[in-house]
């Protein structure tokens, strides 16, 4: 009998100790035991952890986000650029909008409904002439917008001579008008052609802005970037050079002999590391209408 009662107990309570037995049909319960899973402070530490690891990847992040859209840009610029080249084989030069004896300091996108071959005076922006590539299908508009930038390609029908306005185009051009036009072939291998916009004008409107010219003559890194396009946060542009090669510089006196690309030269040589933006005039007869000479720079909007 003792024996009985020993294996009795042992199959009443586990180790020997007597134990209740469920009732029958009661459900089997799994997992962990009641009360367990994270403390409010576990939960706080990884809150913690997790906020240090975005702090630091996210700057990370959007640092090559911004690398992705700069070799973007400069893609769209050497697309530019091969464009050109096709255009100029063709037609023995660059694309070129006349304005019949107006000026081309007007909003982009005036005049973009009168065809120039009336020969009418027509206030025309410079960005006209970068249109020509899009009004006879060589390209689409789509590679003049710049992904770092908030401007946006826009379709449309009909025939046109311009871009809508400066929401549809992010890039400055060598200004096409006054008596030293550069925007041709012939512009030397060092003369920049197209580039992001310049920080001088209204990307909106591409008209002149309140923005004072920048001194590069510095080596001070805030005012270098004051004097950068904005469209990559002041932090540099992509310029395409004649000939049609695209490079980054996180400076603005890139051209020759350190000119300024943004500003019309003031200097005696034709270059200027400061220069200035005239205003332009109502009509083409000004002599500061476009470039200096053959070697400044000056890429408007």
């Amino acid at each position: 009998m003792r024996y009985a009662y020993a294996v009795g107990v042992r199959a009443n309570g586990a180790g020997g100790a007597p134990g209740r037995r469920a009732p029958a049909g009661t459900p089997r319960r799994w997992g962990p035991p009641r009360g367990a899973g994270f403390t409010l402070v576990e939960l706080m530490v990884v809150v913690a952890i997790i906020s240090v690891l975005v702090a630091i990847l996210a700057p990370a992040v959007a640092h090559a986000m911004e690398l992705a859209r700069r070799a973007k840009c400069a893609a769209n610029l050497d697309g530019v650029g091969t464009v050109l080249a096709m255009y100029e084989t063709e037609h023995k030069k660059y694309p070129f909008v006349p304005t019949g004896g107006a000026g081309w300091g007007v909003a982009i996108g005036s005049g973009r409904t009168v065809d120039p071959a009336g020969g009418g005076a027509v206030g025309r922006s410079p960005s006209s002439c970068l249109y020509e590539l899009v009004r006879i299908e060589m390209t689409t508009g789509g590679i003049f917008v710049c992904p770092s930038a908030k401007e946006a390609a826009k379709r449309e029908a009909g025939e046109y001579w311009d871009f809508a306005d400066g929401t549809t185009i992010s890039y400055a051009v060598m200004n096409p008008y006054g008596s030293a036009r550069r925007f041709d072939g012939a512009a030397g291998a060092v003369v920049p052609l197209v580039a992001d916009s310049s920080p001088y004008f209204d990307p909106a409107t591409g008209l002149r802005n309140a923005v004072d010219v920048v001194d590069l003559d510095t080596d001070d890194v805030a005012r270098i970037r004051r004097g950068n396009s904005p469209n990559h946060r002041g932090l540099g542009q992509n310029i395409m050079v004649a000939g049609g090669s695209t490079e980054w510089v996180d400076r603005a006196d890139v051209g020759c002999d350190l000119d300024n690309v943004y500003t019309r030269a003031d200097g005696p040589d034709g270059t200027d590391r400061h220069g200035s933006i005239p205003a332009a005039g109502a009509d083409a007869s000004a002599a500061d209408q476009g470039p200096a000479g053959a070697d400044d720079s000056y890429l408007v909007q």
